[in-house]
């Protein structure tokens, strides 16, 4: 309860910075939102809807795998949006692509940072879920080489599956790396 309490706190902080921020006032003395704060008028405002996601990540387990899809899909959306405002600000994401990708992603994060008992079911449930976004996400038409900055990480799942389908969460830096180098040579996630 009392990691809670503090998470609820220090998402109320950034709520509030980043409110600040983006009604015109002088940014917080921090370094990421001293940063942030030289590109935010260029990028959508969806912090309000991204840290109440955050906050639901506190909660207990989800009940069914729609509230695990619609809650990382809350989360991880509005990340995918922003790094690629970020990355080329005219290009054009697909709805249905940005949701499947911010499953696949959002459910490797669940079980990299350990918070996979808070989806419903079994690990193998999750696994699958987290396969069949990335197969999704895989089989849209290619994306711009600007975007692959934000988008990028995606084409790690595949690693990250085999790692926690044996029980480790780690993928050595290097074989991360090269698998990075290999989907920006070929432009394929």
């Amino acid at each position: 309860m009392k990691e809670a309490n503090l998470g609820a706190i220090r998402l109320a902080w950034w709520r509030d910075a980043l409110a600040a921020l983006h009604a015109g006032e002088q940014a917080e003395q921090h370094p990421a939102l001293s940063a942030y704060a030289r590109h935010a008028s260029t990028l959508p405002d969806v912090w309000p809807r991204l840290i109440e996601a955050t906050a639901a990540w506190i909660a207990p387990a989800l009940a069914c795998w729609d509230d695990a899809d619609a809650l990382i899909e809350r989360s991880h959306v509005p990340i995918i949006r922003i790094a690629a405002a970020a990355a080329d600000a005219r290009a054009q994401l697909d709805d249905a692509f940005v949701r499947t990708a911010a499953r696949a992603w959002g459910y490797v994060e669940c079980f990299l940072a350990g918070r996979a008992s808070l989806l419903p079911g079994d690990a193998a449930q999750g696994l699958l879920r987290t396969r069949n976004a990335y197969a999704e996400a895989r089989g849209a038409p290619a994306l711009p080489s600007s975007l692959f900055p934000a988008l990028g990480q995606l084409c790690l799942t595949p690693l990250y599956l085999r790692a926690f389908s044996r029980g480790q969460r780690a993928v050595p830096l290097l074989r991360r790396q090269l698998r990075l180098v290999a989907a920006a040579a070929t432009g394929r996630l």
